[in-house]
């Protein structure tokens, strides 16, 4: 049995995917309600409508999104009759790597499969937080922090349409990461990609703190679609203060109505930049492939197979709309668990009504 919430199976594709996939190796699928497991996780046992999993003598695969923890808690609730995890998305810090050794668990992630929908999210994000003339004639300097999977292809989007940028990684280049710091405080924009880590010689945990924002131009605009505990908790509600923001991520999640009202937090959005449907689509069908490879099962279908014949929500506009949603109540955030079908900047339709810019990223993107 293959075993999901149904935060994952709404997904336009998902069902009808692990409907063929199923049928072709003869195994079936079960959705529950996420609040189901995490109630069944607060009471320590599971509750009855679960009760056709727990009956199952194996679950060979156990999809669980990042709002869940992998670890022993999980493994004892099922009575330890799970063969593998997965979780289709970029996020792993909800993993208890540990647990998965002792008892030689597989987990199949999806790393990397979000990463377009946030470089769209991006780029889609700054005319709505600085001069469009500006951005036309590239009279801005922008700041990447982390240079990985979206870092590097964000930069290569800048480097494509002639944007000067500068990029911190320590890990990607040493050499140049102390000097690039300091060289922040020149920049328009920053804007974070980093994932979250607490070990290491440059954990993220907390990295940004009073004393990094105290050292920028007060006019930067920081934009961050990362993790919100890159911030220690004074930086956050400082940076909310004191620089105009774009946040995708919040240091508590979902985010606390009053930090939401903040003036200069111009754009406000439920955790969802990468949650454009190719994205996400894309997400439960690596998971899917790395799993069917592992086990050794049959995966024919093509990810064309299943897309959608229209789009509900589009990037250029879908921004604005969810600030909107968010700032004026913040359960709006529950929007990601039944999230519409998003379309990309490619598939979306053209608008004669675009700014300028926004018309330059959509002829750029039609031509890759």
């Amino acid at each position: 049995m293959i075993v999901l919430t149904d935060h994952t199976a709404n997904i336009y594709g998902v069902k009808a995917l692990l409907n063929d996939f199923c049928k072709t190796n003869g195994l079936e699928f079960f959705i529950f309600q996420l609040k189901d497991l995490q109630n069944s996780l607060q009471n320590k046992q599971l509750l009855k409508v679960l009760d056709p999993i727990k009956k199952n003598k194996k679950i060979l695969f156990f999809i669980v999104p990042v709002s869940i923890k992998i670890d022993q808690t999980l493994y004892d609730l099922f009575e330890g009759n799970i063969l593998s995890f997965g979780t289709p998305a970029t996020g792993i810090d909800h993993v208890d790597f540990d647990f998965l050794k002792k008892y030689s668990i597989p987990f199949f992630d999806a790393q990397g499969e979000n990463k377009d929908s946030v470089v769209e999210y991006t780029l889609s994000v700054l005319p709505y937080v600085i001069d469009i003339e500006k951005m036309i004639y590239k009279e801005i300097q922008i700041g990447i922090v982390g240079f990985g999977r979206i870092g590097s292809l964000l930069g290569k989007v800048f480097n494509d349409l002639g944007f000067s940028y500068i990029v911190v990684d320590p890990f990607v280049f040493p050499n140049t990461y102390q000097k690039n710091l300091n060289q922040l405080k020149e920049c328009d924009v920053i804007t974070f990609h980093t994932s979250l880590t607490k070990e290491g010689p440059y954990p993220t945990f907390g990295m940004i703190d009073l004393d990094f924002l105290k050292n920028l131009n007060p006019n930067t605009i920081l934009i961050n679609t990362s993790r919100g505990k890159i911030f220690t908790s004074e930086a956050y509600f400082y940076a909310m203060e004191n620089f105009v923001c774009a946040f995708d991520v919040y240091f508590f999640e979902p985010p606390k109505q009053i930090d939401l009202n903040s003036k200069k937090l111009k754009i406000s959005t439920p955790h969802t930049a990468g949650y454009n449907w190719i994205s996400r689509f894309r997400s439960v069908y690596r998971i899917l492939e790395k799993f069917s490879e592992s086990f050794h099962f049959t995966f024919q279908k093509k990810i064309e197979d299943y897309f959608p014949d229209h789009f509900e929500i589009q990037i250029f506009d879908s921004i604005l709309l969810e600030t909107e949603n968010l700032k004026k109540n913040c359960e709006y955030f529950s929007i990601r668990n039944q999230y519409p079908l998003r379309a990309s900047i490619k598939q979306q339709k053209y608008n004669s009504n675009w700014n300028l810019f926004y018309k330059i990223l959509y002829e750029y993107f039609r031509s890759l």
